[in-house]
């Protein structure tokens, strides 16, 4: 029987550890001397065990600490913004407790953002705040507290900045350490796949069909998702081709 192939290159670095994550635990289920590929097996397991600790680094980014402490004080900020104008509802100027109380309809729209994880939080607070430099810039304005939409502004910013950077940090250095790990990986792969389909046609007992039928739908499964994603990357060329094509010609 014929196992079938997948680009490998092509699959992200994520990706490719989900994917051979996946065939250790297919292959895991059968003798590897049963497969002929008791010492390429082994060496799979030394490279999974590498790719799993470089991932993890990702995850340990030295940004990590900074990220938290911006994530409190941009917290703190619309928590002290929203306590602030909810003060100013029970101000002895009518124009300003009024306002205020406009602000709190708004505040009370979205909520205790701290609860969302971060990009959602991120964005929540990007149009609380187009909000109040918008529809409610003039509340904001009666009661004057202009500083406080300026500094969660500026905490906003400084947390997507800090983001930007992990991701750009954790990127070099995946790709750095994943670059020559992945061909490893590849060529181990690759050998275990020619082993097991060697096998089969050896043994007439076909006592690994059940296996080939596994690894064939896997990968199957990652191949209809890398065909997703092409097709999500070449719509945007060939919708711009149709509408040219539909174009009328101007004279």
């Amino acid at each position: 029987m014929q196992i079938k192939k997948i680009h490998m290159q092509h699959l992200r670095n994520e990706e490719l550890f989900q994917y051979i994550t996946d065939f250790k635990s297919l292959i895991s289920e059968y003798p590897p001397e049963s497969m002929g590929i008791t010492d390429q097996y082994q060496k799979f397991l030394s490279l999974y065990a590498n790719a799993d600790d470089v991932l993890e680094q990702i995850r340990k980014s030295q940004y990590t600490a900074e990220i938290a402490q911006a994530d409190i004080e941009r917290d703190t900020t619309f928590l002290g913004f929203r306590n602030v104008v909810k003060g100013m509802q029970s101000h002895f100027n009518s124009e300003k407790s009024k306002a205020a109380a406009n602000l709190m309809i708004v505040f009370d729209q979205y909520g205790n953002i701290s609860k969302k994880n971060y990009s959602e939080e991120t964005a929540l607070i990007h149009n609380f705040l187009q909000e109040m430099r918008g529809k409610f810039a003039p509340d904001v304005e009666v009661i004057g507290l202009q500083e406080w939409v300026d500094m969660l502004d500026q905490n906003n910013q400084e947390f997507s900045s800090l983001m930007l950077q992990r991701n750009e940090e954790t990127s070099q250095k995946t790709n750095l350490k994943m670059k020559d790990l992945r061909k490893e990986i590849e060529d181990c792969y690759v050998d275990i796949i020619r082993r097991i389909e060697a096998v089969t046609i050896l043994q007439s007992d076909h006592s690994l069909t059940d296996v080939v039928n596994k690894l064939n739908a896997n990968i199957t499964r990652y191949k209809n998702t890398l065909a997703q994603r092409e097709g999500r990357a070449a719509a945007p060329k060939s919708q711009l081709i149709d509408s040219i094509a539909k174009k009328p010609s101007q004279k």
